[in-house]
């Protein structure tokens, strides 16, 4: 029992560890993905209204408006607390396995 209690202290220690490794490995990740998506959708936007010959300085955001938009999107990426692998129904072994889960819980909240 007391080998038990000491396996256990160390499994939920190890998962622990894991789970703040794999949180910031996925953070990093969100982050790099999150921005290259934002910067596209802009890119695209920016396309259509020159498609739709109208004027682009009225849909131009500055260098500091699109700055301060990809930090903010890092910094609420960056608050965000991450997998509470406790909750999950399956065990995650592996970074992958934990950063679909990540992905699918930061884009539910």
């Amino acid at each position: 029992s007391k080998h038990l209690k000491k396996i256990e202290i160390m499994t939920n220690t190890y998962i622990e560890e894991m789970s703040l490794k794999w949180c910031h490995e996925a953070k990093k990740e969100l982050i790099t993905t999150s921005r290259q998506h934002m910067l596209a959708r802009y890119d695209q936007i920016k396309s259509i209204v020159i498609e739709q010959n109208k004027d682009l300085s009225k849909f131009k955001l500055t260098q500091n408006e699109i700055h301060r938009m990809l930090t903010d999107i890092a910094n609420s990426i960056q608050s965000w607390k991450g997998v509470d692998l406790r909750l999950c129904h399956k065990e995650k072994q592996s970074f992958r396995q934990y950063k679909r889960t990540a992905t699918n819980w930061y884009n539910r909240n």
